[in-house]
């Protein structure tokens, strides 16, 4: 669980420092987007593990990189 959460995040600020290395002119302040983009990692983790019951990490971790992105 601790696992899902610390890669959650991890895909999350991944996703979002990405999103402002390759598009920062269409993105706000980058102090906004580091954490909206680990809040929408650790919802995608959490949809997908409620949905999924927790038995598949790697099916959790992918919510959340969709999600994130």
């Amino acid at each position: 669980m601790i696992v899902e959460t610390v890669g959650a995040l991890a895909i999350g600020l991944g996703v979002a420092w990405l999103a402002l290395r390759r598009l920062p002119h269409r993105l706000p302040d980058p102090r906004l987007v580091g954490p909206t983009g680990a809040a929408g990692g650790l919802l995608g983790a959490f949809v997908t593990h409620t949905a999924l019951g927790g038995a598949q990490p790697l099916a959790v971790l992918g919510g959340a990189l969709v999600l994130a992105a």
